[in-house]
């Protein structure tokens, strides 16, 4: 596969070669009106735009290539994985996995609207509704409870899963900030009803026009176009 841009799985709009951007490792879910959507399973990953689809991150991950196997070419192969090329990749990556990419001005616009402080606190005050290892009972969660089942995208079964599995209810000191801010995210896409879909690249569906993060989102995509 040659250079191309990529796109951004919120904005849609271009990302060109050394544009800094995030990475979103995500896999293929249903919702209840069986409709296939995507969600996270790694902590968001930042970086520059690599020019081939994929992600030259900006520090290296140690429990994310420890968990894929200490995979040199991890985010080749999940790029590959992406835009259907399993075949040229070996064993070892989950199904349905792929890897979403969006500007960085954008993600953590929509972090910031999802405040990862007060997430932050809560975890160090022991709240049990941002911990790893926190499952709700029955199908529905608290209705303020970032894994609410009656929203497909925010189920424990899911959420963060290759994380999680790697930390067994431990959050590495590490990763705390990559951790909240994940949850900050996702938080800020289900308050602004923002769906990541899934499709051979990656789509969107911009957030209503009288959402709160409408505004802050306009001004960054026209600072993006230019």
């Amino acid at each position: 596969m040659g250079c191309y841009n990529g796109e951004g799985c919120i904005s849609g709009l271009p990302i060109e070669c050394g544009d800094p951007i995030g990475g979103i490792i995500c896999v293929s879910t249903k919702d209840y009106d069986d409709n296939e959507m995507i969600t996270p399973v790694w902590p968001i990953i930042w970086g520059e735009y690599d020019d081939y689809g994929g992600i030259e991150m900006s520090s290296i991950d140690c429990e994310l290539e420890e968990y894929f196997g200490n995979r040199k070419n991890l985010l080749k192969d999940l790029e590959r994985v992406t835009h259907g090329c399993r075949h040229q990749i070996e064993d070892g990556i989950p199904e349905g996995i792929c890897l979403l990419l969006e500007h960085e001005d954008v993600l953590k616009t929509l972090i910031a609207c999802g405040n990862p402080k007060e997430i932050e606190e809560s975890i160090k005050a022991g709240q049990p509704m941002y911990q790893l290892d926190f499952e709700p009972i029955g199908l529905q969660g608290r209705v303020d409870n970032i894994y609410r089942r009656g929203w497909c995208y925010f189920d424990n079964e899911m959420f963060l899963k290759c994380f999680r599995n790697y930390c067994k209810g431990n959050l590495p000191q590490n990763k705390q900030e990559a951790y909240c801010n994940t949850i900050a995210f996702y938080m800020s896409l289900h308050e602004n009803c923002i769906f990541l879909k899934w499709q051979r690249f990656a789509g969107w569906q911009y957030p209503g026009r009288k959402s709160t993060v409408w505004k802050k989102l306009t001004s960054v995509y026209k600072k993006l176009s230019r």
